[in-house]
């Protein structure tokens, strides 16, 4: 009898304990699955092979995409072809767990129109079975507003450059630009030929006229 009290008593702790074990782990899936899936960016979980096996909810925000349509295609169906090269080139620097890549490329909306994304992955191995079972995971956002903003500030520091070196009047290379050339051509060649040209009595028609008539 006191053997037989023993052991439900030994049955019950175990069961107990069971039972809080699994409350835990499904109140700690719960949790993960809540920040995955209202958080701004995108949660996606590859296998080895670059096939989508988990995609976070907010995918439906951030590109308008189901997920469950995601599952099981590969990562680079949503690429834009111009910019495969450039992930795969990211995904091979991945030697292991250790290292973090990231790389910003174009994918698609539901509507068809092109986002540009920024995406952080890592490999993810799983202690059970490290070598077959290795998995990439990343974090996905959309950084198309912020790609355009970065083009136009380019374009503008190209003319500003650009206004910086030629003539505004003529559309010629400028002053600047001319001191610029010298200064390489002296230090490229031992001798040089310079011609300056200038237009004839042109000095008396702006004297006349003035300057404003002359340009």
């Amino acid at each position: 009898l006191c053997s037989v009290v023993l052991l439900a008593a030994l049955l019950s702790t175990q069961f107990r304990f069971r039972m809080n074990m699994e409350n835990a782990l499904r109140e700690r899936e719960s949790r993960y699955r809540l920040l995955a899936d209202n958080i701004a960016d995108v949660v996606i979980l590859l296998d080895r092979f670059g096939n989508f096996l988990y995609v976070s909810h907010s995918v439906e925000f951030v590109l308008g995409l189901d997920p469950a349509e995601l599952i099981g295609r590969s990562c680079l169906e949503v690429v834009h072809p111009d910019d495969v090269d450039a992930v795969r080139s990211a995904n091979a620097k991945l030697t292991d767990s250790s290292t973090t890549q990231s790389v910003v490329f174009r994918t698609y909306r539901d509507d068809k129109s092109v986002a540009w994304v920024e995406i952080n992955f890592k490999h993810a191995e799983r202690a059970e079975d490290a070598d077959e079972r290795i998995e990439i995971v990343g974090v996905l956002r959309d950084v198309t507003q912020r790609k355009l903003m970065q083009d136009e500030l380019t374009a503008l520091t190209a003319r500003l450059a650009e206004l910086a070196t030629i003539d505004g009047l003529t559309g010629l290379a400028n002053r600047r630009t001319l001191d610029g050339f010298l200064g390489r051509a002296f230090a490229q060649h031992e001798k040089l030929a310079v011609l300056l040209i200038d237009i004839d009595h042109f000095k008396r028609f702006n004297d006349e006229f003035g300057h404003g008539v002359g340009d």
